[in-house]
C-alpha cells in the first residue's frame, strides 16, 4: 500500500496548489473479511474527484456523502459498514473519515522521505461511536524522528483515553531490477508497473535500445555490472537476469552474489542455473547459502506460461509471494 499513499500525498499536493479541500478515508478496524483490509486509504477532493478505492466498489459513494459534512464541519467521524447485509462480504468495516489539512513544508519533507526507501508509521485514532462530540479523530505519520498530524485538530490525540488506535507500518515500495533490454522485458515492466513497483531496466552499455522502449521504466541505465552501486540495491529489491545472452548474465550473476537482495530470478531451465553456479565457483566467487535461496530459475511460477505477458505475470506472482513470505504486513 505504500505506493498508494504515495499517489495520495501527490493528489493532495496538487490539490493544495489549486486550493482545493480534500478529505481523507481509511479503514481502521475490521470484523469478519471484506474485500479491502485496514490501512487501506482513499482521497476525497471537494470537486469530486477521488483517487484510491477502500472496497471493489460498494461504499465509495457513501463515503463521498459523508465527506460533504466533513468539507462543512471540518471535524472527522467514523462510520461503519456492514457487508453481511449490505455489500455482500463477510464483515463489518469501519471507515475513518478526516479532514486533510497538512503544511506544505511537511508535504514536502514526506515526498522527500519516500524516496530513502525506508519504514515508517501511520497512527489513526478513531471511536465506533457516531458522537461529534469525541474529537478530536485522525491520522499521524511518523518518520525519521518527525511526527506530522493529517490536520490541525489532532495535535493531542495520545490525551483522549476514548480514542481507539490502528497503526500501520509501511515498508518502502519493491524495487524491480530487470536486466535485459529484450522485448519480454517490456512486459515485466508493465506487470511491476501495475502493482506500483520501482522498476528500473538495465542494459549493457553498447545497447542501442533507450528507456523510450520501455515506457513504464522508472529508470534506464546502460551500465557493466561493475557499476551495480548505482542501483542502489537493499533487502527489498528484486533482480531477474533476462538478457538472452549467458555470458552476459554470468558476469552479472557473479556480481550480484556481492548484494543483500530477497528475490534472483532467471530465465530460463534449471540447467542455465546450475552452470552459472559452477561457472562461478571455477571463477572462485563465494556463493553464500542466503544468495544461493534467493535464486529462481526458472524464474516465475508454474502456470504453464506460453506468451511473454504470461510469462511475465508468473514472474511477479513469485517476486510478489516472496516478498511477503512469513511476514505480516508487507505492502
Amino acid at each position: 500500500m505504500t505506493h498508494e499513499f504515495e499517489h495520495i500525498i501527490n493528489f493532495y499536493s496538487n490539490s493544495v496548489e489549486k486550493k482545493l479541500s480534500c478529505v481523507l478515508a481509511t479503514i481502521v478496524e475490521l470484523k469478519g473479511s471484506s474485500y479491502r483490509k485496514p490501512g487501506v486509504r482513499m482521497l476525497f477532493r471537494e470537486d469530486g474527484l477521488q483517487l484510491g478505492a477502500i472496497s471493489g466498489g460498494c461504499v465509495e459513494k457513501d463515503v463521498w456523502n459523508y465527506s460533504k459534512d466533513i468539507f462543512k464541519t471540518g471535524k472527522s467521524k467514523t462510520i461503519s459498514y456492514d457487508g453481511r447485509y449490505r455489500l455482500g462480504c463477510e464483515g463489518i468495516i469501519y471507515i475513518l473519515i478526516e479532514p486533510l489539512n497538512i503544511e506544505e513544508s511537511d508535504i514536502d519533507q514526506i515526498k522527500r522521505f519516500l524516496f530513502k526507501r525506508k519504514d515508517f508509521k501511520i497512527d489513526s485514532y478513531y471511536v465506533l461511536s457516531d458522537d461529534l462530540r469525541i474529537q478530536p479523530q485522525g491520522s499521524v505519520i511518523h518518520f525519521d524522528n518527525k511526527t506530522v498530524y493529517f490536520n490541525k485538530n489532532i495535535i493531542n490525540l495520545d490525551s483522549n483515553s476514548l480514542l481507539l488506535k490502528f497503526s500501520n507500518t509501511l515498508r518502502p515500495k519493491i524495487k524491480l531490477v530487470i536486466i535485459g533490454t529484450e522485448h519480454d522485458a517490456s512486459h515485466l515492466c508493465a506487470c511491476g508497473k501495475i502493482l506500483g513497483w520501482e522498476i528500473i531496466v538495465v542494459g549493457s552499455p553498447n545497447s542501442s535500445k533507450t528507456i523510450e522502449n520501455f515506457p513504464d521504466a522508472d529508470d534506464f541505465k546502460l551500465i557493466n555490472s561493475e557499476n551495480f552501486k548505482e542501483l542502489e540495491i537493499d533487502k527489498l529489491t528484486s533482480v531477474v537476469l533476462m538478457s538472452h545472452n549467458y555470458a552476459y548474465d554470468l558476469k552479472n550473476f557473479m556480481e550480484l552474489s556481492k548484494y543483500e537482495l530477497f528475490y534472483l530470478g532467471i530465465l530460463g531451465n534449471k540447467k542455465r542455473k546450475n552452470r552459472l553456479i559452477e561457472d562461478s565457483i571455477n571463477f572462485n566467487i563465494e556463493l553464500k547459502e542466503k544468495f544461493l535461496n534467493s535464486v529462481h530459475s526458472p524464474a516465475g511460477i508454474d502456470i504453464n506460461a506460453i506468451t511473454p505477458q504470461e510469462i511475465a505475470t508468473s514472474i511477479v506472482s513469485q517476486i510478489l509471494y516472496e516478498s511477503r513470505k512469513n511476514k505480516k504486513n508487507v505492502k
